[in-house]
């Protein structure tokens, strides 16, 4: 997934630019451009409703151009959510954090592992809640909540637990 990125070049994906070994901790370091904040200082600093509706609309017109790119190229992200949405300085989108990225295959990648749902509750779609096959729709589904927040200010679903989000989605 990370040669199909890096190998990439859309405007709304952070640009991968190497990748080395921690000589002390031997894990596998990756390096993005830097970008100097994200989606979800920008709505924290925008109180429901406080976003210009042009503005608005080139945000998220990024966002899925984004994802559009992604799933051309096989991509599903899997875990949508405004800290993985970044900002460059001078205003645009960059799309990061590909780690619960998954191919999109003929049959879909499941999320069962047993009692471990993966990604952010908030932000899951049906299926994944469910721990049943996922695709684009998936995708598509996470950018709703993203929209929906950046238009009121809070996420669809909230809940004293994350199984209560769950239930909601």
């Amino acid at each position: 997934i990370l040669k199909t990125i890096a190998e990439s070049s859309h405007p709304n994906l952070v640009d991968f630019l190497g990748y080395f070994v921690h000589p002390t901790l031997k894990v596998l370091c990756l390096t993005f451009e830097l970008c100097d904040g994200n989606l979800e200082e920008l709505v924290k600093a925008n109180p429901a409703g406080a976003f210009v509706e042009k503005e608005l609309e080139r945000l998220f017109r990024q966002m899925a151009f984004a994802f559009k790119a992604l799933h051309h190229y096989g991509i599903i992200h899997r875990d949508i959510k405004p800290e993985n949405v970044l900002i460059t300085n001078d205003g645009h989108i960059k799309v990061t954090d590909f780690g619960l990225a998954r191919v999109i295959s003929d049959t879909p990648v499941s999320d069962s592992t047993g009692a471990v749902l993966l990604g952010t509750m908030a932000y899951l779609s049906p299926e994944q809640v469910q721990q049943l096959a996922v695709d684009q729709r998936s995708d598509v589904y996470s950018c709703g909540i993203l929209l929906y927040e950046m238009v009121t200010g809070m996420v669809p679903f909230t809940g004293n637990s994350p199984l209560e989000v769950a239930y909601q989605h």
